[in-house]
């Protein structure tokens, strides 16, 4: 027989509210009977208030107490964790042998941009990392020790974004083209931010340029720009997004395979066609056809939005619906903790019964992605 899950969740953050979707998602499985328990810990929160040593005892402690047979330590990169080694060690001597999860929400990676050492040192001791980006990050995981090391793409927070089968549009909208992101810079060469962030930067600008009040640049730092409309909160971005008729993602501070940040599903939640840089394999996520531009250059990502512009209303809207339908369909933060708890399960399950787990299908990919020669790249070490 199966067991059930029962699991503490190790949530970045300083209260459940700080990721409303995660902890929404986990309340629904164990509403509909998929989880038997779900105990939720905000680490930062709770690192900050009595120190990192206590808030690791007190984690123990929990486990512990509650019996939980699973641990999720949710985006365990903050710099400011200290060496969690000794505390992952004592969660596998408790009596319920936890199995133990680590995520990654950060496209870190290469030479330039190295995973913290939190996230080093817990991937290497977890039994399976759970990461929003692969290629470099996933390597190094791997050589240091990382066990399981799978993708997990970002995703659209179900509760903040909440997609409906035809969002409400405006019939006269405020802009053709909208833009949602800070200018953020580096000055350190040695740092990929500093080369994307500089891409992003070129890339508005052009557009800036190119389409003036006609596009919203909406985001800390970009203050002389025609087309910037000043900031806007986290939580208000479906909204203001559906003030224009295409959604641009621009530069992503990355270029890490599979990774996107969780903007261009923000913007299929809002019903909108988008133009969005191609990351690598991004095409793997994002099918043909569904409302989605990917460019490889500059020209092209203007040629792309030129070619919506030229379409009539009715065939924008239509692909708007068909992101809206795929992101509803495939990727909010609810399917992604399905997919994690499914995950969990299975471990759980083997741990038991000593026997090796396979990888199972990543349902994230779209229909025509051969999943047999994929999970080469969106997993290690299974």
């Amino acid at each position: 027989m199966n067991e059930a899950l029962r699991i503490t969740v190790a949530l970045q953050g300083s209260r459940v509210e700080d990721h409303p979707g995660f902890h929404d998602a986990f309340k629904q499985l164990v509403s509909s009977g998929v989880v038997e328990s779900y105990e939720p810990m905000c680490y930062l929160g709770l690192g900050a208030r009595v120190g990192w040593q206590r808030a690791f005892g007190l984690m123990i402690d929990h486990v512990r107490n509650t019996g939980s047979n699973a641990v999720l330590l949710q985006h365990f990169h903050s710099p400011d964790i200290p060496d969690p080694s000794d505390f992952i060690r004592s969660l596998r001597q408790l009596p319920e042998r936890p199995v133990i999860a680590t995520s990654c929400g950060d496209p870190f990676g290469g030479l330039l941009r190295r995973p913290p050492m939190a996230l080093r040192k817990a991937s290497s001791l977890s039994d399976i990392t759970f990461s929003s980006g692969m290629g470099a990050l996933a390597d190094e995981l791997a050589r240091i020790g990382g066990r399981r090391i799978t993708l997990l793409p970002l995703s659209s927070c179900q509760v903040r974004f909440a997609p409906g089968h035809e969002p409400e549009r405006l019939r006269d909208p405020d802009f053709d083209i909208v833009f949602i992101g800070s200018r953020i810079a580096s000055r350190n060469p040695g740092n990929t931010l500093f080369w994307t962030s500089r891409r992003r930067r070129t890339l508005i600008e052009v557009l800036d340029r190119r389409y003036g009040k006609r596009l919203a640049v909406f985001g800390h730092g970009w203050k002389g720009l025609r087309s910037w409309q000043g900031s806007v909160p986290y939580s208000d971005q479906l909204l203001t997004l559906k003030r224009g008729r295409i959604g641009v993602g621009g530069y992503p501070n990355a270029m890490t395979d599979y990774y996107t940040s969780d903007r261009p599903f923000i913007i299929g939640a809002a019903g909108l066609p988008l133009v969005d840089w191609h990351v690598p394999r991004s095409d793997r996520i994002f099918a043909a056809g569904d409302g989605i531009s990917l460019a490889t250059s500059t020209r092209n990502f203007v040629q792309s939005i030129d070619d919506l512009l030229d379409r009539s209303e009715d065939e924008r809207d239509l692909l708007g619906d068909a992101f809206a339908t795929s992101c509803r369909l495939k990727h909010t933060t609810m399917h992604r903790v399905q997919f994690m708890v499914d995950v969990l399960l299975l471990l759980l399950d083997a741990s038991r019964a000593g026997v090796v787990p396979s990888l199972p299908r990543l349902p994230f990919f779209h229909n025509e992605v051969n999943q047999s020669t994929e999970k080469e790249t969106a997993s290690r070490n299974w």
